[in-house]
């Protein structure tokens, strides 16, 4: 029996091309049981498989819970930022919770465990649990995180670890900090961040309050998805691309804290900065500042091998 008519919780599902996964992915939240309403945002990114047809299917099945967003022009091509343009204007719940079309939740009590937690604890902005990952290349599975307790996230270990606490599915937040952040304040960190949110979103919810992190296991993550982010990042031109957005937002979040964790983020600054000089081309890239400074740090071993990989080995492995 719900508590009031109210909407508690606002889900969204973004999906492209996943007709293998995505009845999984809305069985697993629409099967949530809650003393509370919950709406779910179906977003396709125009799928050129069936995907849309079976969002329609679950609609017609759960019109009071399924909300699709059908795109006929792909979105996500075009620059356009899915979430804050198609996604965040329409939800109304307190909470928002995730569920990408190749994961799904498997836990028919986890937004209720989750809303019943930030309910009772005002300093907490944000929820996360353990997921169990399954890899499709590999066939096998794996918990995504080794903590068997339960723990509050520390900034530190966000700022150098990116997302490795958690994954995805099993955030819960609260909207008021997805509306601070697209709306009202918009941290310049956001901006720099181009082709992926949930790293300065991690950042934005530990710095905003307390996180608190589940080792109860309650959502399924997919690898080694044809379409996914990972995979989408594999030759050596987008991975630049995406590890120089990331140095410049974790600048810009070094600036945006008041240089409070210089430290932790130069250390991992320069992490990418070495990954990007190590799978580099050519001498040309010791030319850039930074990559020098780098390069310069290493010891006479290191920088012979670095040397080697510039001028032949990395050659072998480009992809065009």
């Amino acid at each position: 029996q719900m508590e009031n008519s109210r909407i508690k919780v606002s889900v969204y599902c973004i999906t492209y091309n996943h007709e293998k996964y995505i009845r999984d992915a809305l069985e697993g939240i629409v099967k949530q049981k809650t003393n509370f309403r919950y709406e779910v945002f179906v977003h396709d990114d125009a799928s050129t498989d069936n995907t849309q047809e079976i969002v329609k299917k679950k609609k017609k099945k759960y019109p009071g819970i399924i909300f699709p967003i059908l795109q006929t022009e792909n979105q996500y091509s075009q620059g356009i930022h899915i979430f804050k343009t198609h996604i965040l204007p329409k939800m109304n719940g307190e909470y928002i919770a995730i569920c990408e079309g190749d994961d799904y939740w498997i836990d028919e009590y986890k937004i209720q465990k989750q809303v019943d937690f930030l309910d009772n604890n005002s300093e907490y902005s944000a929820c996360v649990h353990n997921s169990l990952v399954l890899d499709l290349k590999k066939h096998e599975s794996r918990l995504f995180n080794s903590a068997y307790e339960d723990y509050d996230l520390k900034i530190e270990h966000v700022l150098t670890e990116g997302g490795s606490d958690y994954q995805t599915a099993s955030l819960m937040y609260r909207k008021k900090f997805a509306d601070e952040i697209f709306y009202t304040k918009t941290p310049d960190f956001f901006s720099k961040a181009k082709g992926f949110g949930d790293y300065p979103l991690a950042i934005y919810l530990t710095l905003s309050g307390k996180v608190r992190y589940f080792s109860e296991i309650m959502s399924a993550y997919r690898v080694g998805v044809c379409g996914s982010w990972s995979e989408r990042v594999k030759d050596r031109k987008k991975c630049h691309e995406v590890y120089n957005s990331i140095i410049n937002m974790l600048l810009s979040v070094d600036e945006y804290t008041d240089y409070k964790y210089h430290m932790a983020i130069q250390s991992i600054v320069e992490k990418y900065r070495f990954w990007i000089l190590n799978s580099s081309i050519g001498i040309n890239a010791l030319k850039n500042k930074e990559m020098w400074l780098v390069f310069k740090k290493k010891r006479i071993s290191r920088k012979v091998k670095i040397l080697i990989k510039l001028l032949f080995f990395n050659r072998f492995f480009e992809n065009e």
